[in-house]
């Protein structure tokens, strides 16, 4: 599958605080937002919500449906660290999301 992510409706770098799939006030997404709109979630479903696992889709890969943490399911959480993380720069952010996304048959291209 190949990814597109549009720098300009990209949500990364606010904390994690911050970071939704859909941020209503600004409709920008995080990448695993990004991602789950690209696997067909619609958008109310993601609007505000703060990760992947709690939309009830059982139709997602299941490395988006386990709780992200460093044991049960390392991708997911280094992915949502990685995106919100308020000091990586962006070539790393990039490079590291890309990486991830690899892991899973995902190739990812930046734009704008």
């Amino acid at each position: 599958m190949k990814l597109v992510i549009d720098r300009i409706k990209w949500l990364r770098g606010e904390g994690s605080f911050e970071s939704k799939l859909l941020r209503s006030r600004d409709k920008k997404m995080c990448c695993i937002g990004i991602l789950c709109s690209a696997l067909g979630v619609r958008d109310e479903i993601m609007k505000d919500q703060a990760g992947s696992q709690r939309l009830g889709i059982t139709t997602l890969p299941d490395w988006l449906l386990e709780n992200p943490s460093p044991i049960t399911d390392p991708d997911l959480f280094e992915a949502y660290r990685a995106n919100d993380d308020p000091i990586m720069d962006e070539k790393s952010r990039e490079q590291f999301i890309t990486g991830i996304f690899a892991k899973h048959d995902i190739q990812v291209e930046f734009i704008n």
